[in-house]
């Protein structure tokens, strides 16, 4: 069943089924960034971050991450969505080399992602910048809103797939004040950066993605 799920997800190069948003930029260049949201969908952290990386001249897909968890989604069809989204803005923007941002829940599942992702996809992106990440994530989205309904969807645990990621450039940043951050235990391979305030970093998201900027190869 899931190879037949990526078989035909593979296929289609069309990206009006999955929820994307594009920031471009004028100027040529090689490298391009796809940025995860939280729940919260497009909001201040995403646009500020964006509008930075875009002011550096990288364009930037971004990839609201509570639309597409609506309905509960494999690891292995959410990598293939990722693997479109790369692929489709690579061939749109000229651009061969790209920079994936996750916060929050996209943070968290962007590891299960990467790690199922084509080879020779994977080896296009330069960075990996995970902002508050934690240590367990469910496959599907609900707003908390709903008045007396409490999901328990399944719990997987997020650090055995960031393991997976060894060898890549992996940033990961978390807040002073967080308590359930999983960043420190990626200390002794990637870079851990610890920011003011808690999973909003103090509200200084253009520092964060000065952050992921300093870190991109040169």
């Amino acid at each position: 069943m899931i190879a037949a799920l990526l078989a035909a997800c593979l296929m289609n190069g069309d990206l009006s089924d999955l929820p994307v948003r594009e920031f471009p930029v004028a100027s040529p260049s090689s490298r391009f960034a796809v940025l995860l949201t939280g729940d919260g969908g497009w909001r201040r952290i995403d646009d500020q971050i964006a509008s930075r990386l875009r002011e550096a001249n990288i364009p930037v897909a971004g990839f609201l991450t509570p639309d597409y968890y609506r309905n509960e989604r494999q690891p292995e069809e959410a990598a293939c969505a990722l693997e479109r989204v790369i692929r489709a803005y690579s061939a749109r923007w000229h651009r061969d080399r790209v920079i994936v941002i996750g916060y929050s829940r996209g943070a968290d599942v962007l590891p299960f992602m990467l790690s199922r992702l084509d080879p020779a996809v994977r080896s296009s992106i330069d960075e990996v910048a995970l902002l508050g990440l934690e240590s367990s994530i469910e496959f599907r989205y609900h707003r908390s809103w709903i008045p007396f309904f409490h999901p328990h969807e399944p719990q997987f645990p997020v650090l055995p797939e960031v393991e997976k990621l060894r060898g890549m450039r992996v940033v990961c940043v978390h807040g002073e004040e967080e308590h359930d951050t999983a960043c420190p235990a990626l200390a002794s391979w990637a870079l851990v950066v610890r920011e003011k305030g808690g999973h909003h970093f103090g509200g200084d998201y253009r520092g964060i993605a000065d952050v992921i900027l300093r870190a991109v190869p040169h």
